[in-house]
């Protein structure tokens, strides 16, 4: 999934990671294909990943960041990508609906000049790839 992100020039400004072990040790592995420096920090909120914790995180990153990866936990960071849409590709909305992989990857896009101001249906997905679209 990282080496499409890179591809696509998906790279995130910031990282925010649960503070599991092996989200910490997905992050480690993703990383050097990004080729720079990209900051990342681990936080207590995003574990176990209910959704509304999941926003509060949101909500509380720098406005620097203008591409946030946040790394974490089903079923709460899906239901999260999933509630955040309120555009997109109707075929993607709905793969993304009826399962949210392990790996996968939900890009989307928000016009908003804060992250405080991120809600639902305010989030245009952009792309919704699962594992075995990479094959």
């Amino acid at each position: 999934m990282a080496r499409l992100m890179a591809k696509r020039r998906w790279v995130p400004d910031l990282v925010l990671c649960s503070q599991a072990e092996r989200v910490r040790e997905t992050w480690q592995l993703m990383a050097p294909l990004f080729g720079g420096q990209i900051a990342a920090k681990t936080l207590r909120t995003i574990y176990p990943g209910a959704p509304s914790r999941l926003l509060m995180t949101l909500h509380r990153a720098p406005d620097e960041a203008k591409t946030l990866l946040l790394i974490g936990h089903n079923p709460g960071l899906g239901s999260l990508a999933v509630s955040l849409c309120g555009a997109g590709s109707k075929k993607a909305l709905e793969r993304m609906s009826a399962k949210f992989p392990t790996a996968g990857l939900a890009v989307i896009d928000f016009d908003a000049g804060h992250w405080s101001e991120v809600a639902a249906g305010a989030g245009r997905l952009e792309a919704f790839v699962r594992p075995k679209d990479l094959d």
